[in-house]
């Protein structure tokens, strides 16, 4: 896109050709202005894509996150899963984050086992 805009202010040059007159000038000037406001809109877009796809990744990873704490707590017969902010007197004995993590790992590594296999089965 930038490509484009750059040459089209060549080519708007090139048309005038070497002593442009006030007015080639400003349209030239004008052609710049509009290159770099699309150019800044294009980056903007692409910022906002891209932290909107972030978004969604993280809250995907939360999702899953939360449903393994969910499904863990209720094997441990808990009922509630509290967000600690911080924590004055910890108790290893109701802590299942060491647990969740193991069985996400788990669980990653099995997906990746399954992927791989069948990706294997399909280029036999």
């Amino acid at each position: 896109m930038s490509a484009e805009l750059g040459k089209d202010i060549e080519d708007k040059k090139a048309s005038i050709g070497s002593n442009p007159s006030k007015e080639d000038e400003q349209k030239i000037q004008t052609l710049q202005k509009q290159q770099t406001k699309k150019f800044l809109e294009a980056r903007k877009d692409i910022n906002e894509r891209r932290a909107k796809e972030i978004s969604e990744i993280r809250q995907s990873y939360i999702d899953d996150i939360l449903s393994m704490a969910q499904i863990i707590a209720h094997e441990h017969g808990a009922h509630i899963i509290l967000k600690a902010v911080s924590i004055f007197w910890p108790d290893d004995s109701v802590d299942i984050t060491d647990e969740v993590i193991s069985r996400m790992m788990e669980s990653k590594h099995a997906s990746s086992v399954e992927g791989e296999q069948n990706i294997t089965e399909l280029n036999e």
